[in-house]
């Protein structure tokens, strides 16, 4: 029987997110499979959206104790005396000599847009370094980021690496036709996801303005307040899927004018749940969403987001965007994300 430890070390790293709702998609994949699983983990993971509907069993667990700072960059070694898949879900490495290292890369944000400060890029490129030159197989969640990967790691061997696209639960999912008079915000706000552009070009509109991710700083309301007059943005703080597939659903769309993703699961959410996305054209996106109208392929700004908004008041191309928007969708299930991990497992 196949020995696989899985490393849950993204519970302790976030509360909920896009990489924590792949990452308990393939732990409960392999749950239900006939792997000998085990999972690393740190106490207080189950504080994590996601985990907290996980059940693992305790005997499966192997506990981390040291402080999380070290932890989280630390090499993992395990207690096994046999051949075993070591798959780490946020770039740490296994150490042991027995392990068959497996790592997915999920974007190249920090080397590509320089969005945090020197030191963190640094540590960061430091780790994901470490995790794909370790690793005995590769998995790029695009192929934008297969192709970034083979830019910034020539020497990589071509026959390691594969594709396997993020998984979108079924969920996320049409509920009516009916929408109301506001746009969503989903997700970070790194400078490079071009969050006060969004807000901006939504204030303009007269919509309303939904932010869902991590609570609104003291920065970011005064700004939303400089505006928006009052009652015209509300944030909704790591909504969990049923909360975001009804937001989806009675919005008048999704702005997501990212310059850089490696995949860009809200896209997929919104176009399930018939959500029309208004996007910038770079990097995976058009890979992802697939042609739209919708899509900005000149210099993204508020204007350009203002005039998408606007062709959303025509209702049949409204309607045409959704349907071939739920369409594209079709292609990004968790089964098959699930089913090509399990295949992969199976070949190593």
């Amino acid at each position: 029987m196949c020995r696989i430890v899985h490393d849950n070390i993204v519970y302790s790293l976030q509360q909920t997110g896009g990489i924590s709702m792949v990452w308990s998609a393939l732990n409960d994949a392999v749950l239900r499979s006939d792997f000998d699983v085990s999972f690393v983990e740190r106490k207080g993971a189950e504080k994590n959206l996601f985990r907290s509907k996980l059940l693992i069993p305790e005997k499966r667990v192997i506990r981390r104790r040291m402080l999380l700072q070290a932890d989280r960059y630390m090499s993992v070694k395990c207690d096994v005396d046999e051949s075993f898949i070591f798959h780490s879900s946020y770039y740490r490495d296994c150490s042991c000599r027995d392990a068959n290292n497996v790592v997915t890369v999920h974007d190249f944000a920090y080397e590509r847009v320089k969005f945090a400060s020197k030191l963190a890029r640094k540590v960061h490129h430091w780790q994901k370094m470490k995790a794909i030159r370790n690793a005995d197989s590769i998995v790029c969640v695009s192929r934008n980021t297969y192709d970034d990967l083979l830019y910034f790691y020539p020497e990589i061997d071509k026959r390691k690496v594969s594709v396997i696209y993020n998984g979108v639960s079924d969920e996320f999912r049409l509920l009516d036709d009916d929408y109301d008079d506001y746009v969503l915000f989903v997700g970070s706000r790194a400078s490079y996801k071009n969050f006060e552009m969004a807000a901006m070009a939504v204030a303009q509109s007269g919509l309303r303005l939904v932010v869902c991710g991590s609570p609104l700083s003291l920065k970011e309301h005064r700004f939303l307040q400089s505006c928006f007059r009052e009652n015209m943005y509300v944030e909704c703080v790591n909504a969990d899927a049923t909360t975001l597939n009804r937001l989806y659903n009675r919005a008048y769309c999704l702005v997501y004018p990212s310059i850089y993703e490696g995949f860009g699961l809200p896209i997929v959410e919104a176009q399930k749940a018939g959500c029309p996305v208004i996007v910038y054209g770079v990097s995976s996106i058009p890979e992802v969403m697939g042609d739209s109208r919708l899509m900005i392929k000149s210099n993204v700004s508020s204007t350009e987001i203002m005039s998408k908004i606007n062709l959303l008041k025509n209702q049949s191309l409204r309607k045409e965007e959704i349907g071939s928007a739920r369409e594209n969708a079709k292609r990004f299930t968790l089964k098959k994300m699930q089913r090509e991990y399990i295949e992969l497992y199976q070949s190593i």
